[in-house]
């Protein structure tokens, strides 16, 4: 992408060479600082997310495309500073930002990809930001099935390791629990936890590697809703995965798999590239 810089936001900072745009968006439990790829981006990554030093948050989304571009590309960093292959709610909010700056409207697609994943994303409702996202699954999403068919290893754009039965109690233990069982998976997996409604529901807490604990996960959610039909033999009923932080709509064809949700805006402004340049000194890169 070249230097040119595209006033997503209205104001005279989308202009200014030190100082980088961005968007903070909040989309079904993820929160994520969303940037195009400007140069300089890549000089925040350690810091942005970081609650106290930076605007806080799950991690950062890069967008590299212009107005017009047929496919969008997107990089998801976590907030320890590691990169993802693919985040559903982060697709979400990259289309938002994408819609924004080429003036689309409902009824239009976004496709966006990344190194795990492509999804095509039809805006349903610009005023809510609701876009429905439709990710070819090429091969068969389940991995490995281990003690009893409770874990259920699984791969959708990135590894989630579904795990059914009761959820461990408070942050600490979800921490702890889904910080061991990704040191068992080679390279780490996020991880579900997930537990039957009484209505035919599903409910997930969602472990993500290289953040912890948070409150929602798209693939993470379509991942629970796959492993409990294909492997328990439970459908979903009535279509929805509840998360802490929202809920999202899935649908699986056996090759297509279609994800529902929404994004708001939490904030839009500037970072200063001086600061992200000069990390505050005695404290790591990568956050």
């Amino acid at each position: 992408m070249s230097a040119d810089r595209f006033d997503v936001f209205g104001g005279s900072d989308a202009t200014d060479p030190d100082r980088l745009p961005f968007w903070k968006c909040y989309a079904e439990g993820n929160s994520y600082v969303v940037m195009e790829a400007l140069p300089g981006a890549s000089g925040v990554i350690g810091w942005i997310a970081d609650r106290t030093r930076g605007l806080g948050g799950d991690g950062l989304i890069v967008i590299d495309s212009r107005p017009g571009d047929p496919v969008h590309h997107m990089r998801v960093f976590n907030v320890d500073g590691s990169e993802a292959g693919w985040c559903g709610n982060g697709a979400r909010a990259a289309c938002a930002l994408v819609c924004e700056r080429d003036g689309l409207s409902s009824g239009d697609t976004v496709t966006i990809t990344s190194a795990g994943a492509t999804a095509q994303h039809a805006l349903l409702d610009r005023d809510g930001w609701t876009f429905r996202a439709e990710m070819p699954v090429p091969t068969d999403p389940v991995l490995e099935v281990g003690e009893g068919r409770r874990l259920v290893q699984m791969e959708l754009g990135v590894p989630h390791l579904v795990v059914f039965g009761p959820l461990p109690k408070g942050d600490d233990q979800i921490d702890a629990a889904g910080e061991a069982l990704c040191a068992t998976r080679p390279g780490g997996t996020n991880v579900m936890f997930a537990s039957h409604d009484e209505d035919g529901g599903l409910t997930v807490t969602p472990w993500e590697r290289g953040v912890g604990p948070v409150l929602g996960c798209a693939t993470g959610a379509a991942a629970a809703a796959i492993a409990s039909e294909h492997v328990l033999g439970r459908p979903l009923e009535g279509g929805y995965v509840r998360q802490p932080g929202g809920t999202v709509a899935v649908e699986w064809d056996g090759e297509v798999l279609a994800m529902t949700g929404t994004v708001q805006v939490v904030a839009t402004g500037t970072v200063s590239l001086d600061r992200a340049e000069s990390p505050t000194e005695g404290v790591p890169v990568a956050g």
